[in-house]
């Protein structure tokens, strides 16, 4: 939603989304956008702060460790500046990572079961480790592993082990090329647990005007979601591309007579010789 304003949220949902953001401690809500924005429109390039031509150590932590300071491309986040739930959580941002990040995940195993430590530990600082590798692989494994069914000009890639690996961001390569789509997985079957935390919010009211590219039909499931889509036509020629591009490899690869001289001439020796068939056809 705050990235690439895929689908609309009500107030307290905003808020939630803030405050609950806060807590994976990954920067504010201005930050991190600014930077996701950059990596789309700069893919792959030396603006894009997750560059994946740099190797798989660099767009998976290396960008962060190596340069931290340095700059990624333009990107205008002059909507999310005007947004009074943006500017709370970036105003209060160091206070919601203590509260968020480490005072909820302890108080709440502490107070109902008397475990504070293991609240600390687990839910704290366990969480983290695994919630920022988990995303470092979305600028990762996500641009490495997998197929590029809707576009191979970049290097994004579709594979269900980064799904699971991401908690639903595996599906990279539809992703990039519809950024605005709320969902990341385009079948219902595919992991997306994000989609259907977005639908489920819809169908009570706290999300609106849902943005998805529509393939041959919209799932049965989120038809009760207000959904905004983009042309059908769209998103099947980019498969379409896809697939004349990979025939069109196969079609290069073989290897075609240029006249009728490079023709293969078999003789009734050879012919009965190399075939069986052909033995018990004819007979001498």
């Amino acid at each position: 939603m705050w990235a690439h304003r895929s689908y609309n949220a009500s107030r307290p949902l905003q808020y939630f989304l803030a405050a609950a953001g806060a807590g994976a401690v990954e920067g504010s809500i201005k930050w991190w956008s600014r930077g996701h924005r950059a990596h789309h429109r700069y893919t792959d390039t030396e603006l894009d702060p997750y560059n994946a031509h740099r190797g798989l150590l660099w767009s998976h932590i290396g960008w962060m460790i190596v340069k931290p300071r340095r700059k990624p491309g333009v990107a205008d986040i002059s909507d999310l500046s005007k947004n009074d739930a943006v500017r709370w959580q970036h105003r209060w941002y160091i206070w919601l990572i203590l509260l968020m990040g480490f005072g909820v995940p302890t108080l709440i195993p502490g107070l109902l079961w008397g475990d504070f430590r293991g609240g600390y530990v687990y839910a704290g600082a366990a969480r983290l480790v695994f919630v920022h590798h988990s995303t470092f692989c979305v600028n990762s494994l996500a641009h490495w592993l997998g197929e590029a069914p809707f576009d191979d000009k970049h290097t994004p890639r579709d594979h269900m082990v980064t799904a699971m690996v991401t908690l639903g961001e595996g599906y990279h390569n539809f992703h990039h090329q519809f950024p605005s789509d709320f969902r990341n997985a385009l079948r219902w079957y595919q992991y997306d647990p994000t989609k259907w935390f977005i639908a489920i919010c819809s169908w009570f009211g706290l999300a609106s005007h849902l943005k998805v590219a529509v393939l041959c039909s919209t799932s049965h499931a989120l038809s009760r979601c207000s959904l905004q889509t983009f042309p059908d036509n769209e998103v099947k020629k980019g498969q379409l591309t896809m697939q004349l591009k990979r025939l069109r490899e196969t079609q290069d690869g073989l290897l075609w007579p240029q006249d009728t001289v490079e023709l293969p001439v078999i003789s009734w020796q050879s012919c009965k010789a190399d075939s069986k068939s052909c033995a018990g056809l004819f007979t001498d």
